[in-house]
């Protein structure tokens, strides 16, 4: 089952350390046969169907699988990271990888930090990645309608990680449009991400980041809403949550930070 699959003793702690970084200047072609080939192999030795999941998954083209079967087959996110890589795969298909890789994330019965290192060791290696990255997550916010509250949950937290991060700009949720009333979902995705980023990031961190959105004439109406975002519907997420109370108190006070600096002012 995709439960199964998915689960973190499958090989271990997947987002774990592996070996160092090795060449990922293998051929592309075979390693992309390798890719094709391991389906059936990883088969025999976890007794996991990989090349029938990832039809059941709509991967539909050889490239999507061949990346299917990397992702949920590695080690670890270094092995899966150099195997990516090690496809040579160029433009559109090498977009592939950031939509293959969202659509296993916000499948997980739980959020997996696996994705967010995979993707954060992409990102780092290529311009291109980082823009893949951009425009399949705001392809996919555009769409969260459609998604249930577990996929939101775990799209909240790999975008949260990977803005705390600097690897992603905040500017990413203007996808959304919160200028006006959010509606459920997108009140969801919201709430996590502020949660999930505010929690993890340093006031100085907070205030640097969104300080550019300040900065920044083109980003005025997603400033505006954002701040009237957080004044008027923030508090009421906190107040009916149950988190710890130290948390909470963190939160409110990192809130403020955010505040002050889509204002303009000094932390």
């Amino acid at each position: 089952s995709w439960h199964t699959l998915l689960s973190p003793d499958k090989r271990g702690l997947w987002w774990l350390e592996g070996s160092d970084l090795k060449s990922a200047n293998e051929k592309a072609e075979r390693e992309l046969e390798r890719a094709k080939r391991w389906g059936s192999k990883a088969t025999e030795q976890s007794g996991v169907d990989y090349m029938k999941i990832a039809s059941e998954q709509r991967m539909n083209t050889e490239i999507r699988r061949s990346i299917f079967v990397v992702i949920m087959s590695s080690e670890d996110y270094v092995d899966a990271f150099e195997r990516l890589v090690g496809l040579g795969l160029k433009g559109s298909q090498e977009r592939e990888i950031s939509r293959v890789l969202l659509h296993c994330c916000i499948q997980e019965a739980a959020y997996n930090p696996y994705y967010f290192y995979i993707a954060k060791s992409l990102i780092k290696q290529s311009k291109q990645q980082k823009l893949s990255f951009i425009f399949t997550i705001s392809d996919k916010l555009k769409e969260l309608s459609k998604l249930s509250a577990r996929s939101i949950a775990n799209i909240s937290k790999l975008v949260a990680a990977l803005v705390k991060g600097k690897l992603l700009p905040f500017t990413i949720i203007k996808a959304l449009s919160i200028s006006g009333n959010v509606n459920k979902k997108e009140a969801l995705f919201l709430q996590m991400l502020l949660e999930m980023y505010l929690l993890a990031s340093s006031e100085d961190a907070i205030h640097e980041q969104l300080l550019t959105l300040y900065m920044r004439p083109e980003y005025k109406t997603l400033k505006t809403s954002l701040s009237m975002y957080i004044i008027k519907f923030f508090p009421k997420y906190l107040k009916h949550s149950k988190m710890e109370a130290d948390d909470l108190k963190d939160l409110k006070v990192k809130s403020a930070v955010a505040l002050k600096a889509l204002s303009g002012n000094a932390l």
